[in-house]
């Protein structure tokens, strides 16, 4: 399946694999300092605040390190959309928990419907996704991705899209895989 949609037109899978399941941003509360409980549904997970702030970092960075690269490149920085990161996450966390890797999902789902849920109403939109393996390695998840994206024409063309002006990312981990989705509109 794809790594990059634009105007539903697919590119090329950026990473891809099999995986499990996490959400670690929907319906979370604190149980001490230590941990969170996550639930979906009657699945529940348990994952450590240290794994929650990980999560917030990657999509921070992501999103950082695309304004940046698009700032060296004369381009407008993109404004941080939540309802875009919420659609972003919550993408990410579905394909974890349902085992697949793509912009659309088994239910036939595509970024432009996950963004009219979360209230978005775009005019142009398009999605990147990657998945990194082994976290655990101290990878810096962010950094990687973004190579991945910038070399591979079908992602740099979101990255590097003049029409965007809103973006949204988000993120999430199992075990030792990581999928982390972006949202980009006009």
């Amino acid at each position: 399946m794809a790594g990059n949609v634009v105007n539903g037109m697919d590119g090329d899978t950026l990473y891809s694999s099999k995986v499990g399941f996490i959400n670690p941003a929907v319906g979370y509360e604190i149980k001490d300092n230590k941990t969170k409980e996550v639930s979906q549904g009657s699945d529940k997970v348990t994952i450590s605040a240290a794994q929650s702030n990980k999560i917030k970092e990657i999509e921070e960075d992501v999103f950082d390190l695309t304004n940046e690269v698009r700032s060296d490149y004369g381009l407008k920085t993109l404004k941080h959309d939540v309802r875009a990161s919420n659609a972003a996450r919550a993408h990410a966390e579905d394909m974890l928990k349902r085992n697949y890797f793509s912009h659309t999902s088994p239910n036939g789902t595509s970024h432009m419907d996950r963004l009219n849920q979360a209230g978005v109403d775009p005019k142009i939109a398009g999605e990147n996704i990657g998945m990194v393996f082994n976290p655990g390695l101290k990878l810096d998840i962010p950094e990687l991705l973004m190579e991945g994206w910038i070399n591979s024409p079908e992602h740099a063309e979101n990255i590097f899209n003049p029409y965007w002006r809103y973006s949204g990312v988000g993120t999430a981990m199992y075990n030792n895989k990581t999928t982390v989705a972006q949202e980009f509109y006009a």
